[in-house]
């Protein structure tokens, strides 16, 4: 009787110890996946290009309210900015619905890659100030987009003041 439940008893420790390791691997292996997504979005964060990109759509912030106060039906009108939730910040894209006392009114264009609970159709308000780029359709085109394109050098943009990015 001592021998079958010595027997049960380390069969159950090993059962609970492949558990464990099991779902330590997997807690590892989530939080790797999390860190490599963010590293691969924050590798253009600091990139100078980056910052002039953000700087040369703030200067032209003017003539992206004036199409949207003008838009026409088939029109969409989106804005990059920062969104933060726990600690974390990661530019996102925001489809505009409004612009109003300022402040953007839109809904999440992307899902994010940090974190699971902002995706697509999050609705959120975001300071006209801290966007960092914009775009709109315009027919089968599209204006503005200046950090979704292909990274020219800096000097290759209009000078722009340095300040706020």
């Amino acid at each position: 009787m001592f021998t079958l439940g010595l027997g049960i008893l380390l069969g159950l420790l090993s059962i609970s110890f492949m558990i464990a390791a099991a779902l330590a691997a997997i807690g590892v292996s989530v939080a790797v996946g999390v860190w490599v997504r963010w590293r691969r979005y924050c590798r253009t964060c600091g990139d100078p290009r980056r910052r002039a990109l953000m700087r040369y759509a703030r200067s032209r912030w003017p003539a992206f309210i004036e199409a949207f106060e003008h838009r026409r039906p088939d029109q969409r009108f989106f804005v990059k900015t920062p969104i933060s939730r726990d600690g974390r910040t990661e530019r996102m894209w925001v489809m505009v619905t409004a612009i109003e006392g300022g402040r953007v009114l839109g809904e999440l264009d992307n899902d994010s890659a940090v974190e699971p609970g902002l995706h697509m159709g999050v609705r959120v308000v975001t300071p006209e100030n801290s966007v960092c780029d914009w775009m709109f359709t315009d027919g089968p085109g599209v204006v503005g987009g200046f950090t979704a394109r292909r990274m020219p050098t800096p000097q290759a943009l209009p000078a722009v003041d340095a300040g706020g990015v």
